[in-house]
């Protein structure tokens, strides 16, 4: 549980810097971070869905 929490401040920190870069490029690729982020700790969580760590407005 722990380590899945981890991973869904790790994808709202990407999410956050995302927000923040004017570089698409990084955007795209920091919102992809995040995607990975929340899969990873949906998966360890067992309920398969990498949306769980996803909060209203992102």
């Amino acid at each position: 549980m722990a380590q899945s929490f981890y991973l869904r401040e790790q994808a709202d920190r990407c999410r956050r810097l995302a927000h923040g870069t004017n570089d698409a490029v990084t955007r795209e690729r920091l919102l992809g971070l995040a995607a990975e982020y929340d899969a990873r700790a949906a998966s360890l969580d067992g309920d398969g869905d990498p949306s769980a760590g996803k909060h209203a407005g992102d």
